[in-house]
């Protein structure tokens, strides 16, 4: 899911930043008001990805660390436990034989999704009749870069979470905290899905013109 991810966050950005508008001829005016990135992002949807890239990044931790050599001699690709002279092992648990990469895939649609802002903030306007809506236009780029990138990180967070919930609860020799934590990860599945869900529909309809800022519109033509 974060491959599909990275190509939706790369699509969109490229969508949203490589189309310029034709320069105006005669005169030209530039605007001296200073735009930042954070001004542009919508803030439930902001909290939403931090929030999902926060719980990820804890699933991801948590694999890392916990996860054991299989049988074949591969590290990170399954978890074991042993009580007294008995163990057994799990998988395929996301250890660092899948984290790793996923940690470095997901850093690259981080970086991408950064880059797409910043180039969405600071391209030239003169994509709408006015200022105003020119702002509503980068609003709803932001939107869209930001919810393909929360996209990628919630997709990617359903699988491993099942994945490790999974192998998890299917231990029947647990450590302490084996059993709890398989079902978080389990619970937070759907969750995850939910919030796919509503990532990918920001992406189709990131948001119509505000009322606010059609009347601005109006009084300045």
């Amino acid at each position: 899911p974060a491959v599909l991810g990275l190509f939706v966050v790369t699509g969109v950005g490229l969508g949203e930043t490589v189309v310029r508008p034709p320069r105006p001829a005669g005169v030209r005016t530039a605007s001296l008001d200073s735009r930042r990135v954070r001004a542009y992002l919508p803030s439930t949807l902001t909290v939403a990805v931090v929030a999902v890239s926060a719980v990820h990044a804890a699933t991801l931790a948590l694999t890392t660390t916990t996860a054991s050599t299989d049988d074949m001699g591969r590290a990170g690709r399954q978890v074991a436990a042993q009580c007294g002279n008995v163990g057994n092992a799990a998988g395929p648990y996301p250890g660092s034989f899948y984290s790793v990469p996923l940690a470095l895939l997901l850093l690259v649609i981080t970086l991408a999704t950064l880059a797409a802002l910043t180039a969405v903030v600071r391209r030239p306007r003169g994509f709408a009749p006015d200022d105003v809506a020119d702002d509503v236009l980068r609003r709803r780029s932001a939107t869209r870069i930001l919810a393909a990138a929360g996209a990628a990180v919630a997709a990617s967070h359903a699988g491993v979470a099942f994945f490790a919930g999974t192998a998890l609860l299917r231990m029947d020799c647990q450590r302490a905290w084996m059993d709890p934590a398989g079902w978080l990860l389990v619970a937070s599945v759907p969750t995850a899905l939910v919030l796919l869900g509503w990532f990918l529909a920001r992406i189709v309809t990131p948001g119509a013109l505000p009322a606010t800022a059609s009347k601005e519109a109006a009084e300045k033509r």
